[in-house]
């Protein structure tokens, strides 16, 4: 069963055939049967970068931020591969 979150966020995405930005993989899943596109926070922060809208600093800016207030992890290969430049 999904979050009152989760459900919302894919109303949401559905209603507006929006992308649906989440890590959890249950909520990702349920959503892609539902055709709705799906990244994961990693990806996201990798395409950004990718298309430079942001650097080394923002994306380790980011990360710090949810780890500190979203309780997020980080593997150690995830940021290591975030911050290539």
């Amino acid at each position: 069963m999904l979050g009152k979150g989760e459900s919302e966020s894919i109303s949401y995405a559905l209603k507006t055939n929006s992308i649906l930005l989440s890590n959890d993989k249950k909520a990702g899943e349920f959503a892609e049967d539902l055709g709705v596109n799906v990244l994961d926070i990693v990806s996201f922060l990798l395409l950004c970068r990718d298309i430079g809208i942001l650097g080394a600093n923002d994306i380790e800016h980011v990360i710090n931020m949810l780890e500190k207030h979203d309780y997020m992890g980080f593997s150690q290969e995830q940021k290591r591969l975030l911050m290539e430049e």
